[in-house]
């Protein structure tokens, strides 16, 4: 029996979300210098990688008020040719609006990453 193919799954995944999401970038500052008790006395450095995401807001029923806001979004994002792992410390920046991202799932069948399912909270 031969394994199923989760490749696949993640050429499909980035297909969909080609077709039906729009260019956003993620972008992850580092922080070079400073001290460990004050990283903010280093120097920053943001770093933009593009890719593409459909946002799409949370239904009434994934809205609970702690976990999930009225005003958080998601963002579902294609893996593509990303060369990183998404972080809760980056960043989703879609056209001017910088969001936070606030909590990453990945789905990772098999070791596989087919897409990035992030919440963002302004």
């Amino acid at each position: 029996m031969v394994g199923f193919d989760y490749g696949k799954s993640k050429a499909t995944a980035d297909r969909l979300i080609e077709k039906f999401g729009q260019a956003v970038s993620i972008r992850r500052t580092t922080v070079v210098g400073g001290v460990a008790w004050d990283p903010t006395s280093g120097t920053s450095t943001d770093t933009d990688y593009v890719t593409k995401a459909a946002i799409i807001d949370y239904t009434s029923r994934e809205i609970d008020g702690t976990a999930i806001l009225a005003t958080d979004q998601r963002a579902l994002i294609a893996v593509g040719d990303l060369t990183i792992d998404l972080e809760t410390s980056d960043k989703l920046v879609v056209g001017s609006v910088v969001w936070p991202i606030f909590n990453i799932n990945k789905l990772s069948p098999a070791g596989t990453i087919v897409l990035w399912d992030a919440q963002l909270r302004a």
